[in-house]
């Protein structure tokens, strides 16, 4: 290997060494269990709560279904987006499961999507 390519290869940092991956563990455990999970659940109650909201008021004005229908996509979305997350988990994905937790991702991840 010539000095230019050395200099080059070294000059390059790889994303391993930008943060050790305990901090980065540690990053995701709280923004994607703790946070995610707090604003989900927020969610899926605030959702609920419209839901029922709308349908005590009735369904005769266009708005009150419009919006009933918007609180059912956002509580699917949201319903999803917590089993994502929660598979997200780093100590999940160290987990020995029977399940494949690709395959779950890849299901949840669709039908999040479908319900935004």
């Amino acid at each position: 290997m010539s000095d230019t390519e050395m200099v080059a290869s070294d000059s390059v940092t790889s994303p391993a060494r930008l943060i050790d991956p305990l901090v980065f563990n540690i990053a995701i455990l709280v923004v994607s269990s703790i946070c995610t999970t707090l604003m989900c659940l927020f969610g899926t109650a605030t959702n609920i709560v419209n839901i029922l909201l709308f349908r005590k008021q009735g369904y005769r004005d266009g708005v009150n279904v419009t919006l009933t229908a918007l609180a059912i996509s956002d509580l699917g979305a949201v319903i999803f987006e917590l089993v994502y997350s929660t598979i997200w988990n780093p100590y999940i994905l160290e987990a020995d499961l029977e399940v494949s937790k690709m395959v779950i991702k890849y299901i949840t991840g669709y039908c999040h999507e479908y319900f935004t």
